[in-house]
C-alpha cells in the first residue's frame, strides 16, 4: 500500500510546479510591457526662460573721439569709464581762468580799436595838430643841418670820438706791455695779502675768540677773492683780446 502514495506523491508535485511555470509565463510579459511603456505627462502653455553663463570683455558698440575747443588745463572729470550720460551732459571741464584772461586781454584790446576808431573819425584835436607841426618843423631842421654839413664843433668832436676809437682797437690789438706789468704786480700783491690774512687767521683761530676767528676767516675768503680776479685779469691780458670786442673797436672806428 505505502509504495502507491509515492508515485502519486510525485505526480502532484510536477502538476504543482507545471502550473506555476504556466502562471509565470503568463504574467512576464504584462510586466515587461508595463516596464517599457514611457511616462506620459500632460502639456501645458507658459514661458521658457533659458540663459547662458560664459566670460567675456565688454566692448562699445559705438565710439567717439571727444576733444575740447581750446587747450588748457583738464579741472574736473564727473563721469567715469563705462557711465551711461544723456544727451548735453557735462562730461569734462576745463580750469576757465585762463580763457578767462585771454577774454579779458581781447575785450580790453577791443575797446582800445574802438576808441581809436571813434578818434580818427571825429578828426585831429588841436593838441594833435600841434604836435605833428612840431614834428615836422624839427625834422625839416635836421634836414636843413645835413644839407649845410657839419660845423666846426661838430668836426672836432667827430675827430676826437675816432682817435679814442683808434686807440681802443691798437689796445685791444696789441695788449700794453705796461698793462701785462700791472696786472703781474696785482696778481702777486694780491697773493701775498692773502698768504699774510691766513697767517693772522691761523694766530687768531688758536685763541678762543670765535668772533675774531669768524672775522679772520672772512678776510682770508675776501683775500682769495682779490687773487683769483687778479688772475683772471692777468690771464685776459696774456690771452690777447676778445674777437668781439676787436669786431666793435673796427666798427665805431668805421663809423
Amino acid at each position: 500500500m505505502k509504495r502507491w502514495y509515492i508515485p502519486l506523491a510525485v505526480l502532484l508535485i510536477l502538476g504543482v510546479v507545471a502550473a506555476s511555470l504556466w502562471g509565470l509565463r503568463g504574467a512576464m510579459p504584462a510586466a515587461v510591457e508595463a516596464q517599457s511603456a514611457p511616462p506620459t505627462v500632460a502639456a501645458e502653455r507658459g514661458e521658457v526662460s533659458l540663459g547662458v553663463t560664459a566670460p567675456g570683455r565688454l566692448v562699445g558698440t559705438r565710439e567717439m573721439v571727444l576733444s575740447f575747443g581750446a587747450t588748457g588745463k583738464l579741472l574736473s572729470l564727473p563721469v567715469r569709464a563705462g557711465q551711461h550720460v544723456d544727451a548735453g551732459a557735462t562730461l569734462a571741464r576745463l580750469d576757465p581762468a585762463p580763457l578767462e584772461e585771454r577774454m579779458a586781454t581781447a575785450q580790453a584790446e577791443l575797446e582800445l580799436a574802438r576808441a581809436r576808431l571813434a578818434k580818427l573819425q571825429a578828426g585831429p584835436t588841436p593838441a594833435d595838430m600841434a604836435a605833428a607841426q612840431g614834428d615836422l618843423a624839427g625834422a625839416q631842421a635836421r634836414l636843413d643841418a645835413l644839407a649845410r654839413g657839419p660845423n666846426d664843433g661838430e668836426l672836432a668832436a667827430a675827430r676826437a670820438e675816432l682817435a679814442a676809437a683808434e686807440a681802443t682797437l691798437a689796445q685791444l690789438q696789441s695788449p700794453d706791455a705796461a698793462a701785462l706789468q700791472n696786472a703781474q704786480y696785482t696778481l702777486e700783491t694780491a697773493r701775498n695779502s692773502l698768504w699774510s690774512v691766513q697767517v693772522a687767521r691761523d694766530a687768531t683761530c688758536g685763541r678762543p675768540d670765535k668772533v675774531a676767528c669768524d672775522q679772520a676767516e672772512a678776510a682770508v675768503g675776501n683775500a682769495d677773492v682779490a687773487v683769483r680776479r687778479a688772475e683772471e685779469d692777468l690771464a685776459r691780458i696774456q690771452a690777447g683780446p676778445n674777437p668781439e670786442d676787436v669786431r666793435v673797436a673796427e666798427a665805431n672806428v668805421e663809423r
